[in-house]
């Protein structure tokens, strides 16, 4: 099962503010984590190595995998595999009906600074 996560980051005046190229003139880029919890009738599929998934481009790599909870970590210069949004995989595990719950991000440098999407019922099939 394909998911894909959308999502828009607030404008940033990050990178190098003219055309020196000392650290006093670069501006860091805000990093952002996305955060989603798949409905416990999903399991996320992890990619052993780069390349294709599936035979798909569409694929990100999260950072981190822990049970239903798959995270990314983005930037003004991150580049998505599908230029939209992320995109993963799931596997089926149990078919049925399940709340998904809401995917939320958040700002590393400022908690104040988070959004998150709404919670919807997810039907699994087979």
């Amino acid at each position: 099962m394909k998911i894909e996560l959308d999502y828009a980051l607030p404008p940033s005046n990050c990178g190098w503010q003219d055309e020196g190229s000392t650290e006093q003139n670069y501006v860091p880029c805000e990093t952002y984590q996305i955060t989603d919890v798949l409905p416990s009738g999903l399991s996320v599929v992890t990619s052993t190595g780069y390349g294709t998934f599936e035979g798909s481009s569409c694929y990100d790599f999260p950072a981190q995998v822990a049970d239903q909870r798959v995270s990314f970590y983005v930037s003004q210069y991150t580049e998505t595999a599908c230029r939209n949004g992320l995109t993963y995989y799931a596997r089926v595990v149990t078919p049925g009906t399940y709340l998904a719950e809401p995917a939320y991000i958040r700002s590393s440098r400022d908690p104040d600074m988070n959004n998150h999407s709404d919670a919807v019922t997810v039907t699994v099939n087979p």
